[in-house]
């Protein structure tokens, strides 16, 4: 199966997509309310660095900044890939973290994908690939 993949759409369309696929409910306000499981946040203790030759001296490793071997990472990424692939519909963000850092996020939820237009600054990126 090919997922359907929708690219940096705007506010309005994420809203009326999460809407419509029921990711989300609308409050009396206009707020967007979801609920995402047990799982509320991110775990400090999921946040991996792949180890490089070319990086490993630059980082401050420990607790917070934990490596992950290319092997798993590569292993990891294919169970992501797999199962994304299973998917209907995707959405994808692109753009960046302040001048320099490029980000491309690809989301299962339409209401994730929202998420991405507010924390970070959507951009065309010369040369960056969605």
């Amino acid at each position: 199966m090919t997922p359907k993949i929708n690219k940096n759409l705007s506010i309005e369309e994420l809203v009326a997509a999460a809407i419509s696929r029921g990711e989300v409910k609308q409050s009396q306000s206009g707020a967007l309310v979801t609920t995402t499981g047990k799982y509320t946040g991110r775990s400090p203790h999921d946040k991996f660095i792949v180890d490089t030759d070319d990086i490993h001296d630059e980082v401050d490793w420990g607790e917070v900044n934990r490596s992950i071997s290319e092997e798993n990472y590569a292993a990891l990424e294919e169970l992501i890939r797999s199962y994304l692939e299973e998917r209907d519909e995707l959405y994808v963000f692109k753009g960046k973290v302040g001048p320099n850092l490029r980000v491309r996020v690809t989301c299962e939820y339409a209401y994730q994908a929202l998420f991405c237009r507010h924390m970070f600054l959507p951009a065309e990126l010369d040369g960056f690939e969605a």
